[in-house]
């Protein structure tokens, strides 16, 4: 009977404790698949100043504002006023700090690049056009501003302004 009872003691230890780690395994793995999206990102480098315009006259500014472009596709840029409350393509009289309602001048603002066409406000339409590949190729914006007699004179301090939106997109 002592020797059932030790061999059941044993038999227990061996199970109960095993000497070896029992090892488990797992693998996977993980596909990764990329596709290049087109990029393109447009800034505006340069300072205007403020404009001196005259009665009588159209103002034109050519080359003090550069459109820079980079892309990875086909791109255009265009040009528009965004503000369709305030300004709606028309320079408007501005305090420093919030637009006057209701004091524009009579003709809206013309905008152009790189010698192109220009392009009325707000609407404005296509500015540029290029190739992909395209890397830090700068072109110089224009505006053209028609002035007239009945254009009311502003108050000191506040200036006739205006926000043209570019926008740039892979075509």
């Amino acid at each position: 009977m002592k020797k059932i009872l030790l061999l059941f003691l044993i038999l227990v230890c061996i199970f109960a404790f095993p000497q070896g780690a029992i090892a488990a395994s797992s693998t996977t793995s993980a596909i990764l698949t990329a596709d290049q999206m087109s990029a393109i990102e447009i800034t505006v480098t340069g300072t205007e100043s403020p404009w001196a315009l005259s009665p009588g006259t159209t103002f034109t500014e050519n080359n003090t504002l550069q459109v820079v472009v980079n892309s990875t596709a086909n791109w255009g840029v265009g040009a528009s006023d965004a503000d369709t409350t305030n300004t709606n393509g028309f320079m408007t009289d501005w305090s420093g700090s919030a637009y006057v309602p209701g004091t524009k001048l009579a003709h809206a603002l013309q905008v152009n690049a790189n010698g192109g066409s220009y392009v009325t406000l707000p609407a404005g339409g296509s500015l540029l056009t290029g190739t992909a590949g395209t890397s830090q190729v700068s072109y110089p914006l224009g505006f053209q501003q028609q002035v007239t007699y009945t254009d009311p004179l502003l108050p000191n301090p506040n200036v006739y302004r205006i926000v043209v939106t570019l926008t740039g997109t892979t075509i």
